[in-house]
């Protein structure tokens, strides 16, 4: 499952997602099915973010299909993503804080947490999920919301 940078693709993960952006999206969008099974989520966020497809035809998608009411959690991700993403805008410094945090905290490890932290990005800590998610992630380049968080 490798994403293809182009509109068409985006456009045709659109229309294979919207008879899932209803109901069976808020049941089921919170469960990583594993490696290369995301049919409960879109996998349109690459798309909205380098703007490929933008959130205002996603949600006119999903609305020409399903009720407000029954794609409300999809709409809300929808919203909720481009809130968040202004959010960031008007706040580099929130980024570059970030940023300039990890690098101090990597600069600061032991020799023993520098191999453990070599071990962990070429997945091979020895936690099968971390493990896991690692190997999609280099693999694909994507992973399922809920992996990224838990990671």
């Amino acid at each position: 499952m490798l994403l293809e940078p182009s509109r068409a693709y985006a456009l045709d993960r659109l229309a294979a997602f919207i008879p899932q952006a209803g109901r069976a999206y808020a049941a089921g969008r919170n469960v990583d099915q594993g490696s290369g099974r995301h049919d409960r989520v879109s996998m349109l966020s690459p798309y909205v973010r380098h703007r490929t497809i933008t959130e205002s035809e996603i949600a006119a998608a999903v609305l020409a299909t399903h009720s407000a009411n029954a794609a409300e959690k999809f709409l809300q991700e929808v919203c909720w993503r481009t809130y968040w993403k202004g959010w960031l805008e008007q706040r580099p410094s929130v980024w570059r804080n970030y940023r300039r945090g990890i690098a101090t905290a990597h600069a600061e490890l032991t020799a023993t947490e520098e191999s453990d932290y070599q071990a962990a990005i070429a997945g091979k800590s020895g936690i099968a999920c971390f493990d896991a998610w690692v190997n999609e992630l280099i693999a694909t380049g994507y992973l399922h919301n809920h992996a990224r968080m838990w990671f």
